[in-house]
């Protein structure tokens, strides 16, 4: 979604120019407290006093396992098969939302993810996938990510999906900010007007 919101957007208004951050959702929560960017595009649910959150982008969980592995034979996987697996998983402090709702999937099988090892980076967790040190559950989006070694099966459960969301300073009546906002939704197929309701 990010690419094409960007190219529409230059296209738009081409004398504006965009710099780009990769920044965890938490960090971006600081990087507009500290006004160092001016709108950003974070894992939900986030909460954040003073900023305002807009989902965009939805798209459904899948199960990222290494090549070879007995559960590339499946292509619905669901929680019990995964529940005593070892797995990569998002730093809780810098994506908190998305670890909470993990979280409270493996709890509705009476388990709690049994953590290998933490990363930050989606391709950080991808790699380690394809080293065989455990499986992750990621969004669908992850698959774009080309890595020798990681096969990608659908995490069998209806109500597994991710929200991308913009995120801003409330109040913020800047127009290039209210341009870019608009440009992602446009690009996304309209404004959404409900929060996911995740608790984070």
């Amino acid at each position: 979604m990010l690419p094409p919101s960007i190219r529409l957007f230059r296209e738009r208004f081409g004398g504006v120019e965009l710099e780009l951050k990769e920044l965890t959702s938490a960090q971006q929560v600081d990087a507009l407290y500290e006004d160092e960017i001016k709108v950003g595009l974070v894992r939900l649910p986030v909460r954040a006093p003073g900023i305002q959150f807009e989902p965009v982008f939805e798209e459904r969980l899948v199960v990222a396992v290494p090549s070879g592995h007995p559960l590339e034979e499946i292509d619905h996987v669901s929680l019990e098969v995964i529940a005593d697996l070892p797995l990569i998983f998002f730093t809780r402090q810098l994506i908190p939302g998305f670890h909470a709702q993990i979280v409270e999937l493996f709890q509705r099988v009476g388990a709690f993810p049994k953590v290998a090892q933490h990363a930050v980076h989606l391709q950080t967790i991808v790699g380690l996938v394809a080293s065989g040190v455990g499986i992750a559950i990621l969004p669908s989006s992850a698959g774009r990510i080309s890595r020798e070694g990681v096969v990608y099966r659908t995490l069998d459960v209806p109500d597994a999906t991710s929200w991308m969301g913009l995120a801003w300073v409330e109040g913020n009546e800047s127009k290039l900010v209210k341009n870019f906002i608009r440009t992602v939704r446009e690009v996304a197929g309209g404004k959404v007007s409900d929060l996911p309701n995740t608790d984070p």
